[in-house]
Protein backbone atom coordinates (compact mmCIF):
# COMPACT_ATOMS: atom_id res chain seq x y z
CA UNK A 1 0.00 0.00 0.00
CA UNK A 2 1.41 3.29 -0.96
CA UNK A 3 0.53 6.40 0.76
CA UNK A 4 1.85 9.71 -0.27
CA UNK A 5 4.48 11.33 2.14
CA UNK A 6 3.22 14.67 3.73
CA UNK A 7 3.38 15.72 6.92
CA UNK A 8 -0.05 17.59 6.91
CA UNK A 9 -1.65 14.55 6.25
CA UNK A 10 -3.90 13.12 9.04
CA UNK A 11 -2.49 11.40 12.10
CA UNK A 12 -4.03 8.12 11.27
CA UNK A 13 -2.23 8.84 8.08
CA UNK A 14 1.06 9.21 9.13
CA UNK A 15 0.42 6.27 11.72
CA UNK A 16 0.13 4.02 9.03
CA UNK A 17 3.45 5.62 7.21
CA UNK A 18 5.46 4.61 10.47
CA UNK A 19 4.20 1.55 10.45
CA UNK A 20 5.10 0.92 6.77
CA UNK A 21 8.59 2.27 7.10
CA UNK A 22 8.99 0.55 10.40
CA UNK A 23 10.41 3.88 11.65
CA UNK A 24 9.77 4.02 15.47
CA UNK A 25 10.61 7.86 16.05
CA UNK A 26 8.21 9.19 13.80
CA UNK A 27 5.51 6.13 15.11
CA UNK A 28 6.56 7.92 18.57
CA UNK A 29 5.89 11.36 17.44
CA UNK A 30 2.36 10.78 17.01
CA UNK A 31 1.68 9.75 20.68
CA UNK A 32 0.65 11.75 23.36
CA UNK A 33 3.36 11.15 26.39
CA UNK A 34 0.81 10.14 28.46
CA UNK A 35 -0.33 7.67 25.65
CA UNK A 36 -1.94 4.11 26.69
CA UNK A 37 -2.27 1.04 24.55
CA UNK A 38 -3.75 -2.12 25.02
CA UNK A 39 -2.47 -5.38 24.34
CA UNK A 40 -4.49 -7.95 23.15
CA UNK A 41 -2.32 -10.27 25.65
CA UNK A 42 -2.42 -8.74 29.11
CA UNK A 43 -4.16 -7.07 31.55
CA UNK A 44 -1.84 -4.51 31.95
CA UNK A 45 -1.69 -1.48 29.33
CA UNK A 46 1.89 -0.02 28.50
CA UNK A 47 1.77 3.40 29.40
CA UNK A 48 3.84 6.31 28.06
CA UNK A 49 5.86 6.99 25.09
CA UNK A 50 9.39 4.69 26.36
CA UNK A 51 7.13 1.89 26.54
CA UNK A 52 5.61 2.57 23.19
CA UNK A 53 8.79 2.99 21.87
CA UNK A 54 10.35 -0.37 23.43
CA UNK A 55 6.83 -2.46 22.45
CA UNK A 56 6.90 -0.92 18.39
CA UNK A 57 10.78 -1.62 18.57
CA UNK A 58 10.00 -5.41 19.00
CA UNK A 59 7.16 -5.19 16.79
CA UNK A 60 8.90 -4.21 13.92
CA UNK A 61 12.05 -6.41 14.73
CA UNK A 62 9.38 -9.86 14.87
CA UNK A 63 6.69 -8.92 12.26
CA UNK A 64 6.99 -9.23 9.12
CA UNK A 65 5.16 -6.91 6.46
CA UNK A 66 1.87 -5.41 7.90
CA UNK A 67 -0.59 -5.36 5.07
CA UNK A 68 -3.65 -2.86 5.61
CA UNK A 69 -6.74 -4.07 5.14
CA UNK A 70 -9.09 -1.66 6.37
CA UNK A 71 -9.25 1.42 7.70
CA UNK A 72 -12.05 3.46 9.10
CA UNK A 73 -12.47 6.91 11.40
CA UNK A 74 -15.13 8.88 12.54
CA UNK A 75 -15.21 11.03 15.72
CA UNK A 76 -11.02 10.95 16.59
CA UNK A 77 -11.57 7.42 16.45
CA UNK A 78 -9.13 5.69 13.84
CA UNK A 79 -9.77 1.75 13.10
CA UNK A 80 -6.82 0.14 11.15
CA UNK A 81 -7.57 -3.95 10.17
CA UNK A 82 -3.97 -5.74 9.33
CA UNK A 83 -2.69 -8.79 9.34
CA UNK A 84 1.21 -9.52 9.75
CA UNK A 85 3.38 -11.73 8.29
CA UNK A 86 5.56 -13.83 10.47
CA UNK A 87 7.43 -17.14 10.51
CA UNK A 88 4.70 -18.93 12.33
CA UNK A 89 2.10 -17.48 9.83
CA UNK A 90 -0.66 -14.80 9.51
CA UNK A 91 -1.87 -12.84 12.42
CA UNK A 92 -4.95 -10.79 11.49
CA UNK A 93 -5.48 -7.49 13.78
CA UNK A 94 -7.54 -4.44 14.55
CA UNK A 95 -5.87 -1.51 16.29
CA UNK A 96 -8.87 0.75 17.48
CA UNK A 97 -6.84 4.29 18.08
CA UNK A 98 -8.28 7.16 20.08
CA UNK A 99 -6.97 10.77 18.92
CA UNK A 100 -7.30 13.91 21.50
CA UNK A 101 -7.97 17.41 21.10
CA UNK A 102 -4.26 18.03 19.99
CA UNK A 103 -4.12 15.46 17.34
CA UNK A 104 -1.83 13.53 19.18
CA UNK A 105 -2.54 9.41 19.97
CA UNK A 106 -4.56 9.09 23.14
CA UNK A 107 -4.78 5.14 23.45
CA UNK A 108 -4.31 1.86 21.03
CA UNK A 109 -6.49 -0.93 21.78
CA UNK A 110 -4.87 -3.67 19.77
CA UNK A 111 -7.48 -7.05 19.58
CA UNK A 112 -5.66 -10.09 17.53
CA UNK A 113 -7.48 -13.14 15.53
CA UNK A 114 -7.03 -16.37 15.21
CA UNK A 115 -6.67 -17.56 18.87
CA UNK A 116 -3.48 -19.55 16.97
CA UNK A 117 -2.16 -15.71 15.87
CA UNK A 118 -2.30 -14.80 19.13
CA UNK A 119 0.14 -17.54 20.73
CA UNK A 120 2.06 -16.80 17.85
CA UNK A 121 2.01 -13.07 18.29
CA UNK A 122 2.90 -13.78 22.26
CA UNK A 123 5.72 -16.26 21.43
CA UNK A 124 7.36 -13.49 19.28
CA UNK A 125 7.08 -10.77 21.22
CA UNK A 126 7.28 -11.78 24.74
CA UNK A 127 10.71 -12.79 25.17
CA UNK A 128 11.95 -9.95 23.46
CA UNK A 129 10.27 -7.26 25.50
CA UNK A 130 11.19 -9.07 28.79
CA UNK A 131 14.85 -9.51 27.68
CA UNK A 132 14.95 -5.61 27.99
CA UNK A 133 14.79 -5.82 31.43
CA UNK A 134 16.80 -8.46 32.33
CA UNK A 135 18.24 -11.73 30.67
CA UNK A 136 16.36 -13.82 33.37
CA UNK A 137 12.58 -12.22 32.28
CA UNK A 138 13.75 -12.85 29.10
CA UNK A 139 13.91 -16.30 29.91
CA UNK A 140 10.81 -16.67 32.10
CA UNK A 141 8.62 -15.12 29.32
CA UNK A 142 9.86 -17.69 26.89
CA UNK A 143 9.22 -20.23 28.70
CA UNK A 144 5.44 -19.08 29.89
CA UNK A 145 4.76 -18.34 26.16
CA UNK A 146 6.28 -21.44 24.49
CA UNK A 147 3.17 -23.82 25.04
CA UNK A 148 0.92 -21.58 23.66
CA UNK A 149 1.25 -21.07 19.95
CA UNK A 150 1.32 -25.53 19.71
CA UNK A 151 -2.12 -25.69 22.70
CA UNK A 152 -4.04 -22.47 20.58
CA UNK A 153 -2.93 -24.30 17.00
CA UNK A 154 -4.64 -27.29 18.59
CA UNK A 155 -7.49 -25.28 20.19
CA UNK A 156 -8.30 -23.67 16.72
CA UNK A 157 -8.54 -27.34 15.16
CA UNK A 158 -10.07 -29.69 17.75
CA UNK A 159 -12.81 -26.71 18.50
CA UNK A 160 -15.10 -26.70 15.01
CA UNK A 161 -15.82 -30.10 15.50
CA UNK A 162 -16.71 -29.45 19.14
CA UNK A 163 -18.88 -26.42 18.89
CA UNK A 164 -22.19 -26.22 16.15
CA UNK A 165 -20.43 -23.29 13.44
CA UNK A 166 -22.83 -23.49 10.95
CA UNK A 167 -23.85 -26.80 9.27
CA UNK A 168 -22.30 -30.22 9.24
CA UNK A 169 -20.05 -29.96 6.29
CA UNK A 170 -18.82 -26.45 6.76
CA UNK A 171 -18.20 -27.54 10.49
CA UNK A 172 -15.51 -29.07 9.78
CA UNK A 173 -13.75 -26.78 7.28
CA UNK A 174 -11.79 -23.51 7.89
CA UNK A 175 -12.11 -20.41 6.52
CA UNK A 176 -8.97 -19.52 4.36
CA UNK A 177 -6.77 -17.40 5.45
CA UNK A 178 -7.64 -13.59 4.78
CA UNK A 179 -5.07 -13.39 1.83
CA UNK A 180 -6.55 -15.82 -0.33
CA UNK A 181 -9.70 -14.15 0.58
CA UNK A 182 -9.09 -11.03 -1.11
CA UNK A 183 -6.25 -12.57 -3.94
CA UNK A 184 -3.84 -10.63 -2.22
CA UNK A 185 -0.40 -12.19 -2.58
CA UNK A 186 2.41 -12.06 0.06
CA UNK A 187 6.11 -11.31 -0.66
Amino acid sequence: MTRPEATSSPPGDRLAQAWERRDVEALVTLMSPEVKLHSPLLRTSFRGRQAVRDLYSVLFDVLGPVRFIEDFHADGRRMFVWEARTRRGVIEGTDLVRFGADGLIKEVRVFIRPLAGIGAFARLTGEPLASRRSRARGAIARVLTAPLGPLFSALDRVAPRLVPMGSHAASHQQDPPIARRNGAQHG
